[in-house]
């Protein structure tokens, strides 16, 4: 059974430079869905469950908004979510345009320290095969 703040991790062997190797790799649980998100908030402050679907679309709205419109938002205790480009490099500054040197638009996000340094105290597990699993 997971216990709060556990990691679970698996070998899995990879072929490095024509040798085989052993690396471990992460196991995620389980996704998340916003459905379940917002009825954990629900279950945990005084809004109802349509209010606070209602609240937080509106919110991962503003943020999708202010996103395309090219700004950095910061959400307090997880981190800065930022549009970034996607490029290479180019001989000459004539060549730098889209197509050419800019690949494309992406989103950045820079977790808050705050929130690092908690899943770096993260506990590490072995993962017995006995867990739902979906390889990271």
């Amino acid at each position: 059974m997971s216990t709060k703040n556990e990691i679970l991790y698996k070998p899995k062997q990879k072929k490095v430079f024509g040798k085989e190797r052993w690396v471990a790799t992460m196991v995620s649980k389980k996704q998340i869905s916003l459905e379940t998100i917002i009825s954990d908030v629900a279950k945990n402050t005084t809004g109802q469950p349509g209010e606070v679907s209602g609240m937080l679309r509106a919110y991962l709205g503003r943020i999708r908004t202010h996103l395309l419109e090219g700004e950095a938002v910061k959400i307090e205790g997880l981190g800065t979510f930022y549009p970034r480009l996607s490029t290479r490099f180019v001989e000459d500054s004539a060549k730098v345009s889209v197509g050419e040197c800019i690949k494309g638009v992406m989103i950045g996000f820079r977790p808050e320290q705050k929130l690092v340094a908690v899943v770096k105290k993260s506990n590490l597990r072995k993962f017995t095969g006995k867990e739902n699993e979906t390889e990271e």
